[in-house]
């Protein structure tokens, strides 16, 4: 009888951190503040708001357009040179910030998409 309780708390604690393992690099689900998910502070501006959901249909549900395949998956890959992207300086480095440059930007000029590049047009988040 001990032996099936330990068992059967073994086992409900081995799904337990799975279910945790699973959360933790879960995808984001609509529509999500850039700054927030990426851990910046101190901000210039408002904080970008990314519509997560339309981008992976955009990309046909391939994570690795955007993101390093076996990273967290907050790694972005660059869509210049394809090599995970350093996002360290974005908060310092201003509107020419590798995260502009190198990722927003570059895919909608690969993917031409026309959207202005006002910092309105996708800066309308909480100032953080």
């Amino acid at each position: 009888m001990r032996a099936k309780l330990v068992i059967g708390f073994l086992i409900i604690l081995s799904l337990s951190f799975a279910a945790i393992a699973l959360a933790v690099d879960a995808p984001p689900k609509g529509k999500i503040s850039v700054a927030e998910h990426l851990g910046f502070t101190g901000l210039s501006k408002k904080s970008a708001i990314f519509d997560h959901d339309s981008h992976v249909k955009a990309v046909e549900n391939q994570c690795a357009t955007c993101h390093v395949v076996g990273a967290s998956k907050k790694v972005l890959v660059s869509q210049k040179t394809g090599q995970p992207l350093d996002i360290s300086t974005v908060v310092q480095d201003g509107v020419k910030n590798k995260l502009h440059v190198e990722f927003c930007w570059e895919c909608h000029n690969v993917k031409k998409v026309k959207v202005s590049r006002n910092c309105a047009t996708c800066h309308t988040g909480a100032k953080l």
